[in-house]
């Protein structure tokens, strides 16, 4: 159900996926780079020293593999949601990101999150998201969390926020059995 309606939602953990080369060198320039998280000689041997399309299992590895690196705990929850608020800036920093954070800022919060399956078509093919508005400043997600990995969502829904200029917010998120994430998410 979503957003009190019943909804058919497809499968959600596509068998395959790919990930968009200026997504990836988001990733790589503004995350991995800046942050050093890897060398010069690691990324030749990912074949990532160039921006490239990925697929799922590849994003999936890289994101995991910075989020192990750069955890502040230790957990690969927090090192996840560290590199989602810092993939979303980096993506913010790109001509695609930088369209539709414009675009994102004349709807304002509410409807930007209610129309986060064309943002994240823009990012991959895979990304599958639902939004329902449950009031005035709160709004429910669906995502089809590819590779669970809901702290990275998580946290560049938060990154994304702030860049609208959202500075109080919660973002809480429940696993569910049919495979998709419910994201709840509330601002001031």
């Amino acid at each position: 159900m979503v957003g009190g309606m019943t909804v058919n939602l497809p499968d959600a953990r596509p068998a395959a996926g790919t990930v968009y080369r200026h997504t990836v060198e988001a990733m790589l320039t503004h995350v991995v780079q800046r942050h050093q998280v890897m060398t010069a000689q690691e990324l030749r041997e990912k074949r990532l020293d160039k921006p490239r399309d990925l697929s799922r299992e590849d994003w999936a590895a890289l994101v995991k593999e910075v989020a192990r690196r750069k955890s502040s705990d230790g957990t690969l929850a927090t090192g996840l949601e560290w590199a989602g608020r810092e993939m979303m800036k980096g993506y913010a920093q790109g001509l695609v990101g930088r369209g539709v954070l414009m675009v994102a800022r004349l709807l304002g919060p509410r409807r930007a999150l209610l129309r986060l399956a064309d943002s994240y078509s823009t990012a991959d093919d895979m990304t599958k998201v639902y939004g329902s508005e449950k009031g005035e400043r709160h709004v429910e997600l669906l995502f089809n969390d590819i590779d669970q990995m809901p702290t990275y969502v998580r946290g560049t829904l938060s990154e994304a926020l702030l860049l609208l200029g959202v500075q109080a917010h919660d973002i809480s998120f429940e696993l569910r059995a049919d495979g998709y994430t419910r994201f709840d998410v509330t601002w001031k």
